[in-house]
């Protein structure tokens, strides 16, 4: 049985590797499933052939190349409906924050940047009443286990007395 709800967003949004390909390799040939790539695909990465296969007759054939995480090819049968959509891979915190407040998800588990902004973020989002589960166990979306952490506040004298640069 494979991952039968939710979504799962991750990097490498070419497809060229990382936790992105066996995502892909388990939601592809699932043709209740769907893969939506963010930005933009090179002309040599597997993300801009898989956004070709999109427009590509859904009764013929449909079959990706990716690599696996030994870095040989793999050819995956393409069931899934592919689509694109433009989502920075760089969006701030406030871009974040709207994603989350449209989608409403259960839970949300952070799991990138550094720990002050990414502590300071999960105060926003429990504030705002959403769930953030701990990224320090592993993810079980029956038992979601709250990330109790608190944000510390910066010392106000650790930047008092800063001079600016000026030009």
């Amino acid at each position: 049985m494979g991952f039968r709800e939710g979504v799962v967003i991750t990097t490498s949004g070419m497809l060229t590797g990382g936790a992105a390909i066996p995502w892909a390799q388990a939601v592809l040939t699932e043709p209740d499933s769907a893969l939506f790539l963010c930005g933009h695909q090179d002309e040599e990465a597997p993300g801009r052939a898989l956004q070709e296969l999109a427009d590509a007759d859904p009764g013929s054939p449909r079959r990706v190349h990716l690599r696996d995480d030994q870095g040989r090819l793999v050819n995956v049968d393409v069931a899934a409906s592919v689509h694109t959509y433009n989502l920075s891979a760089h969006a701030d915190s406030n871009g974040l924050r709207s994603i989350i407040d449209q989608v409403q998800p259960s839970a949300v588990m952070l799991v990138h940047g550094e720990s002050g902004p990414q502590a300071l973020f999960r105060s926003r989002l429990n504030a705002a009443g959403h769930a953030v589960a701990d990224n320090r166990v592993p993810w079980d979306a029956e038992t979601v286990i709250p990330d109790t952490r608190a944000a510390r506040a910066r010392h106000a004298s650790r930047h008092h007395g800063r001079r600016r640069a000026s030009s």
